[in-house]
């Protein structure tokens, strides 16, 4: 007993743990309780630490500033704007969408131009100004008219 005492305090030094089970007087057997695993499953844990981190990174998906992402499928219809979301390409359909300010510009001009009621031809040159507002339900809505 003396002799496994002095095992079982050697062995801690080297930070293993061992359990000493009696099961009779004279028989007594030192297990070891070993938080160290086999050096190839260090490399199974850090490749599918790898894998895992890869995945969530190809799923998410960012968005820059003046667009917005509309993510349909399971879930819901969910609309970011400055933030990223996830999308897992078979559960799920994303559409980046432009919120930012457009310039329309019609121009009639000579031949095309204008003839009034009184027939004079009138040369007009107009800019309208359109843009999405920047909540989820008109985003909603722009993007179910597009689809």
């Amino acid at each position: 007993m003396k002799r496994q005492k002095n095992i079982l305090r050697n062995q801690r030094n080297n930070h293993s743990q061992y359990l000493i089970i009696n099961h009779a007087v004279t028989n007594s057997f030192i297990y070891r309780w070993d938080n160290r695993s086999h050096p190839l499953d260090c490399r199974n844990y850090s490749f599918t630490n790898f894998c895992i981190f890869h995945c969530i990174k190809c799923f998410l998906q960012k968005i820059p500033q003046g667009k917005a992402i509309v993510r349909t499928g399971i879930g819901g219809t969910n609309v970011a704007f400055n933030k990223g979301m996830y999308v897992i390409p078979v559960f799920h359909k994303m559409e980046i969408m432009d919120i930012s300010v457009k310039k329309i510009e019609i121009s009639r001009m000579q031949h095309d131009g204008l003839i009034c009621k009184d027939n004079i031809r009138a040369d007009i040159k107009v800019a309208f100004f359109v843009r999405v507002n920047k909540s989820v339900d008109d985003v909603i809505s722009v993007a179910q008219f597009r689809m």
